[in-house]
């Protein structure tokens, strides 16, 4: 990639660049995924959601994609505030992994942060459609 080819006109060819070697393959691209273990009074806030695959609803931690231009601690808030309403404190790195789906052979790139939940804040709720999910991850968290 070349400095001059950075414009507005030209993202999508740095896109298609960025993934390709000096040869004209293909790069590996990353996959860069969060997740939270957040406990709040002995209690974990989960997130019920259906399965893209099985199709059943599951549980799971709040978790989701980096974007462009965030931090992993960035995208961990964001994807917790998105996915249940609440402000969360992050405390520490629990872990990192690869996980490689089998159902299409992506691999993702997982930091698992431990948290700790602080603050509900229903008004940011960007997803109407986890309305159900919200409330579930609301009524575990209380005693």
């Amino acid at each position: 990639m070349t400095q001059n080819s950075i414009g507005i006109g030209k993202i999508s060819k740095v896109m298609d660049e960025s993934f390709k070697t000096e040869s004209g393959t293909e790069k590996w691209p990353p996959h860069i995924t969060v997740a939270c273990v957040i406990e709040k009074e002995g209690k974990y806030l989960m997130v019920e959601e259906r399965d893209k695959t099985s199709g059943e609803m599951v549980f799971n931690q709040p978790a989701g994609h980096v974007e462009a231009g965030e931090s992993l601690a960035q995208a961990a808030l964001r994807e917790t505030l998105e996915e249940t309403g609440w402000d969360i404190e992050l405390i520490g790195v629990l872990g990192v992994s690869l996980y490689i789906a089998p159902t299409n052979g992506i691999t993702y790139h997982r930091t698992t942060f431990l948290a700790t939940a602080v603050h509900l804040s229903l008004i940011h709720i960007s997803d109407p459609t986890r309305r159900y999910a919200i409330s579930y991850a609301v009524f575990c968290l209380k005693k």
